[in-house]
């Protein structure tokens, strides 16, 4: 059960952390750098859309990242899921509220369809890593000691 949490905490951290720091605040400081230097409205115009450009690839949120993106929300609804097992759980143990053995049915249900979205994820950014090399850092975030491998 503990392995389960680490595995989904892992992602979601490594994923917030992503989003903030290498997407995020990369484009914001490659922004500032743009406007520095722009000397005219247009300019100015033509910085903002690589900006927002930008955003949008390394967010995930371009068009050739429909499946990654469905993929990784499926991942962060099993991380939903399974707190709610975890509450569960807890009910069971403290108030004696539940079966020991449906929870146990929900745990491994959930760790199979982690480990096979995430299966699938890894796939999926080795591939896309072909067309968009900034997937290589994403894949090294998420999977840099094969943690995820069996």
């Amino acid at each position: 059960v503990l392995f389960r949490s680490a595995k989904s905490l892992h992602l979601v951290s490594n994923l917030w952390s992503y989003f903030v720091y290498e997407v995020s605040m990369a484009a914001w400081t490659q922004f500032q750098t743009a406007l520095s230097q722009c000397k005219s409205v247009d300019d100015i115009r033509s910085a903002h859309d690589a900006y927002l450009s930008n955003l949008k690839v390394h967010s995930l949120l371009h068009k050739d990242f429909t499946n990654t993106r469905r993929n990784i929300e499926t991942i962060l609804q099993l991380s939903r899921r399974y707190c709610t097992a975890q509450n569960d759980l807890t009910a069971l143990l403290e108030r004696r509220i539940g079966d020991i053995a449906v929870i146990k049915g929900v745990y491994q249900g959930i760790a199979d369809e982690l480990h096979r979205e995430m299966s699938l994820l890894l796939t999926t950014i080795e591939e896309k890593n072909l067309k968009y090399d900034f997937m290589n850092f994403l894949q090294l975030r998420l999977n840099f000691n094969q943690y995820y491998h069996d």
